[in-house]
């Protein structure tokens, strides 16, 4: 959806759709050789909930909850500062939509010998379907203006 270039994938399927909110799924820097610890997690551990900017502190309550209510394997990956996914464009448009980014621990990004556990993609799913699943999720009403 040219989440690396422009957005405009994100953009035009989120303005068109109006979501209540978004669980945007993307991949995250996982730990090897050259890459500090705190800018990286760990393979096999399970999918990370974000927290920091582009990230609704209830939905990444809401995340956490459900992960170990359903006890699925998760990490906190902190990201203090805005970052290049989907969900720093879909969290901006109409009145604000509630986002949270989950990521896929990937090892060796952007090389010929990229690196997950499918384990984690199955975990990832795991806590998908339990977040739609889960009481209370935050919704911006719209701005009537």
């Amino acid at each position: 959806m040219q989440e690396e270039w422009t957005g405009l994938g994100a953009y035009a399927a989120a303005y068109g759709i109006k979501p209540d909110c978004a669980v945007i799924v993307d991949v995250d820097q996982g730990r090897h050789e050259g890459v500090p610890e705190k800018d990286s997690v760990e393979l096999g551990k399970g999918p990370s909930v974000s927290y920091g900017l582009n990230n609704h502190p209830d939905l990444v309550e809401t995340a956490l909850k459900a992960a170990a209510a359903q006890n699925i394997p998760h990490q906190k990956f902190f990201w203090p500062s805005p970052y290049g996914t989907d969900g720093s464009t879909v969290e901006t448009l109409h009145s604000g939509i509630p986002t949270i980014n989950l990521g896929i621990p990937l090892s060796y990004m952007h090389s010929t010998v990229e690196m997950l556990d499918v384990g984690d993609v199955k975990n990832a799913g795991r806590l998908i379907l339990a977040i739609a699943d889960s009481d209370g999720l935050p919704v911006i009403p719209p701005v009537d203006w």
